[in-house]
């Protein structure tokens, strides 16, 4: 199917051609896309180096030239506009859409010898794939079972995508949480928690509320790098993002609800979860974005795989809400499920 749409699309240009239509800079980016579609990245950067090379920078126009042999288009009386940036970009985001690094690569050093600098959307396109890339080349089983190779690859491509990303203003919320799971896949734990601090920071410093897609996508974020903690058996990762998590959480009640979260900073310990119970129970449904039931419960595996059984019974609390929600028994015997907990938690 993709070589029939070929074939229309050579069609098109050959009527275009037939009757005199000029190529513009939009006719341009949808043969590079269509070149993408069919696999065909490596003639996507000859044709770039050849239109580039074909400009008269003295007339400032295009000399009439042959496209290439090999995809049947051969207008060598056809001119055509001069290469933009967003040629360069539509070539770039085609490669890398398809998983071809190397050629996506290749066209990013034309563009900088060409004189044209990366604009954010092509490093941004970059900073996903990397992260995309690691993340495949980490297969399911733990981390610890991979040979040396196969981490090598993984923690190289996640750290290209983390240091991209470091680099970009105002990066979407969709490519933060792809660069902060990549790094937590290849143990990068810091890099991880650095990436999600800048995209608490990048929404709190927002005047808009958090759209329900942000939240919902936020809340993937935080369940996948408190999960990929216990899937490692890392309970110090695993505290330190719940730490910043229910932070985060604070500070979102505190700008949309108006209420006070002054001093909920600092180091998370096992007496930094004693945080009230009230405040969970307070935050609407559909925009809560702190640690759910099921966080909770992977917090616990994580801390009980690697002993700490004190943060495993401090963390029951926050269990409390669900259970009340879905237990009736529970919601009946409340007060005395209280005292029972009450009594728990010195011992």
């Amino acid at each position: 199917p993709l070589q029939s749409n070929f074939k229309r699309f050579k069609q098109g240009l050959q009527l275009m051609h037939d009757n005199k239509v000029a190529a513009n800079s939009e006719t341009l980016v949808h043969l590079i896309n269509a070149l993408g579609e069919c696999g065909m990245s490596k003639t996507i950067l000859e044709i770039l180096e050849r239109l580039h090379d074909n400009y008269d920078d003295i007339e400032g126009k295009m000399e009439p030239i042959q496209l290439t042999d090999d995809i049947g288009i051969s207008f060598a009386d056809w001119s055509t506009p001069r290469l933009d940036t967003s040629h360069y970009v539509a070539a770039i985001k085609s490669c890398l859409l398809r998983n071809k690094l190397e050629d996506a690569r290749a066209i990013l050093a034309l563009m900088r010898d060409h004189g044209i600098p990366p604009t954010s959307e092509c490093l941004e396109n970059f900073a996903f794939t990397y992260a995309q890339a690691a993340i495949r080349a980490v297969p399911k089983k733990a981390i610890a079972n991979q040979n040396e190779d196969t981490k090598s690859v993984a923690a190289s491509r996640a750290q290209s995508a983390y240091t991209i990303a470091m680099t970009l203003q105002d990066l979407s919320t969709t490519v933060l949480a792809k660069v902060a799971l990549a790094c937590a896949k290849t143990a990068q734990w810091q890099n991880a928690r650095t990436i999600l601090r800048h995209l608490h920071s990048n929404l709190l410093s927002r005047d808009t509320p958090l759209r329900r897609r942000e939240v919902d996508l936020i809340r993937g974020m935080h369940s996948t790098l408190i999960r990929e903690c216990v899937h490692q058996r890392n309970v110090t990762a695993a505290l330190a993002y719940a730490n910043d998590i229910q932070n985060f959480a604070g500070l979102v009640r505190t700008t949309t609800w108006g209420e006070d979260n002054r001093g909920r900073k600092g180091k998370f310990s096992d007496e930094s979860l004693m945080t009230s119970l009230r405040e969970i129970q307070a935050s609407p449904p559909s925009s809560f974005v702190g640690m759910r039931s099921e966080d909770w419960v992977a917090l616990i595996k994580s801390a009980s795989s690697a002993g700490h059984w004190k943060v495993c019974v401090n963390t029951l609390q926050f269990l409390r809400p669900h259970v009340q929600r879905t237990n009736p028994h529970a919601r009946r015997n409340a007060s005395l499920l209280a005292l029972q907990y009450d009594q728990l938690v010195p011992a």
